[in-house]
């Protein structure tokens, strides 16, 4: 029997509170655990093995999962860090900081199919606070197709164009952008990835 897969969304798993270390950090584990269930579901046959670390320069560390000759998956990574430590006076200057102290969860994909076909995709997305006042969200995904097929890119762009319009009209242009220079190979004269 078939199984449908729901898309992942934040009312599914407990939603971090603002600026709260210990909630993003949950959040990030049980977005993992959901991830990971869903690949190897996808999959049918790979299944993710895990190692933890710890963070050697402050406090805290990660889960790293991996899955390896999969029946889709060659290869795919599904890791989430959530570590505490001081950031150099240099970095504090560069970004205006008045604290050295970080914290700073994450959550990262890398997943290559066995099929040329199905493009590669990566993805990170970070929450960062230093001191009491500054905290901030980063990342970015890229899909990068062997072959690729304008259907894919297509819907690609849209679902990301859909995530970004539910936060700002004008953010989906803005991030794209950036992601377009970000990526841009100068010796090849191109964007790696769509």
């Amino acid at each position: 029997m078939a199984r449908k897969l729901a898309p992942v969304k934040a009312d599914r798993v407990p939603a971090p509170a603002s600026g709260r270390y210990p909630d993003a950090r949950s959040f990030l584990h049980a977005l993992q655990d959901r991830i990971c269930s869903e690949l190897e579901f996808l999959d049918g046959s790979g299944s993710f093995r895990q190692d933890l670390w710890s963070y050697s320069s402050g406090a805290g560390g990660g889960r790293t999962r991996i899955l390896e000759d999969g029946a889709v998956l060659e290869k795919g990574g599904v890791n989430v860090s959530a570590i505490e430590g001081q950031f150099s006076e240099e970095f504090m200057r560069e970004q205006r900081f008045g604290s050295r102290p970080f914290r700073a969860t994450g959550i990262s994909l890398v997943l290559h199919p066995v099929n040329p076909h199905v493009p590669t995709l990566h993805a990170n997305f970070r929450f960062i606070t230093c001191g009491e006042r500054d905290a901030w969200f980063a990342g970015g995904v890229d899909m990068t197709p062997y072959y690729p097929y304008d259907e894919d890119i297509s819907a690609f762009h849209a679902h990301l164009k859909a995530l970004c319009d539910r936060h700002g009209q004008d953010f989906y242009a803005r991030f794209k952008s950036a992601c377009d220079t970000y990526f841009y190979l100068p010796h090849r004269g191109e964007t790696r990835g769509v």
